[in-house]
């Protein structure tokens, strides 16, 4: 199971098979979206037998980040991120004096065909899912933590392909919205 693409029932499903208190998938769900942790191993609120379990049976993301790009003034960083079937997808993130917005696919490819752009003219491979475009918006967070910055991240997609990809949008948009302010969505 990749847990960031479990929903906060999903985790509390998991607990509950694997014997473990209801809390125990808040402390998590916590710890992946609050705590922006990537490391079940680190996440000291839970108990160290069920850490073990979690790093052995799961993993935190699917997505791999290969690159980051980041412009002179450090303002704009583009990170290429891998799929587990191969696909490529980009996110990029820019931060302004009044806010920070971050770009991030809904899709590997794109069906739109635009001439000029090189993700268009691959053609759309598929929808990622929710997990996938949430970890895309947490990798922005945790860039964010990491220059001590910590204002609203807006999280948009291409015009089309936020459309085409609605329904992965509104699987995830219950978890930018109660991540402590952190997204204006």
């Amino acid at each position: 199971m990749v847990l960031l693409d479990a929903t906060m029932q999903e985790l509390a499903t998991l607990m509950r098979q694997w014997n473990q208190p209801l809390f125990r998938a808040r402390q998590l769900y916590h710890q992946l979206y609050i705590n922006l942790s990537t490391d079940v191993t680190t996440m000291s609120d839970l108990p160290l037998a069920l850490r073990h379990r979690l790093a052995d049976e799961t993993q935190v993301a699917s997505l791999e980040l290969l690159s980051v790009q980041t412009t002179r003034d450090g303002l704009t960083r583009k990170a290429l991120f891998q799929t587990v079937s191969g696909a490529l997808v980009e996110t990029v993130l820019m931060i302004y004096p009044d806010r920070t917005t971050v770009c991030v696919s809904t899709q590997a490819g794109c069906a739109m065909g635009c001439v000029f752009c090189a993700t268009g003219r691959m053609g759309l491979l598929r929808n990622l899912s929710s997990g996938e475009i949430i970890q895309q918006v947490l990798w922005a967070a945790r860039e964010l933590q990491i220059g001590k910055r910590y204002d609203t991240v807006t999280s948009n997609a291409g015009p089309s392909s936020a459309i085409l990809c609605l329904w992965a949008w509104a699987n995830r948009l219950p978890i930018m919205i109660a991540g402590g302010g952190r997204w204006n969505v």
